[in-house]
């Protein structure tokens, strides 16, 4: 007599669907060098010994582009119908708040410019290469002229690291580049 096996068939389905959907993500993140793709989060379950109903995958997308971002967020709901096909999987991707490219006006930019010039410590560099910066300031910059600039802290460690710090040192200095850029634009007016 055969043993019944110690698993039901589709016990690892849900999991093993997303860790192929991520293992995706990834090849369209390698095909896409104006993006950031990028998955922070895969939970299948909430205990070892208990087999989970679903699997949920969370991540981020940026580009430099809208046309990008459209392109991309199409390959990857080609991806999760691939991944779903002929398993018992039905993958849903939700975007949650999709935000749009950061675009600085160029009269604002130039603001920017002229302040930092005027702001001691500060140096200005124009960037040479977009970033791949998903902001709130994104939809401010898509209903009012506006420019986001960054103060350089420095530092080992990126913005959206756990082990940011932030030099208290750095917080005089962005007063007072605040304070030139308000001044600045008023005088332009």
């Amino acid at each position: 007599m055969k043993s019944p096996p110690l698993l039901p068939r589709n016990f690892c389905l849900k999991v093993g669907t997303a860790a192929e959907i991520v293992l995706g993500l990834e090849k369209i993140a390698s095909a896409h060098p104006d993006a950031a793709l990028s998955v922070g989060i895969l939970q299948g379950g909430e205990i070892e010994n208990v087999l989970p109903d679903s699997a949920f995958l969370a991540g981020t997308l940026r580009t430099v582009t809208d046309d990008a971002s459209r392109k991309i967020l199409d390959e990857m709901h080609a991806l999760c119908d691939r991944c779903d096909a002929g398993r018992e999987t039905n993958s849903k991707l939700r975007i949650a708040r999709e935000y749009p490219v950061t675009v600085n006006d160029p009269a604002a930019a130039e603001i920017v410019r002229r302040s930092a010039e005027r702001t001691s410590g500060v140096t200005y560099e124009e960037m040479t290469h977009p970033k791949m910066t998903a902001e709130d300031f994104s939809f401010y910059l898509r209903r009012c002229r506006g420019a986001m600039f960054h103060l350089g802290i420095g530092g080992k460690n990126p913005l959206h690291s756990g082990k940011l710090r932030i030099p208290d040192e750095i917080i005089p200095l962005g007063v007072e580049m605040m304070t030139t850029l308000a001044v600045t634009a008023l005088e332009g007016k």
